[in-house]
């Protein structure tokens, strides 16, 4: 498993500010998990979507929440 990344790194790698880091989180424009209230980025996800071209996400990366089964 790889080391999750905060917005600073991801910031660093992408060369732009953490405050536009946490702006494409909030708009889901980034591969991003949260680990309770913290966000994180998997440098292998951020990776493929930067060789994306920085693309809008699929679904599969938005973490939804998930129902309750009845």
């Amino acid at each position: 498993m790889n080391r999750l990344l905060d917005a600073k790194e991801v910031a660093e790698i992408l060369c732009v500010s953490s405050a536009r880091v946490y702006d494409l989180t909030r708009r889901h424009l980034i591969p991003h998990t949260h680990i309770g209230r913290q966000v994180r980025y998997d440098p292998d996800s951020l990776a493929e979507w930067v060789r994306a071209g920085g693309q809008s996400l699929g679904s599969g990366w938005k973490n939804e929440p998930s129902t309750p089964s009845r």
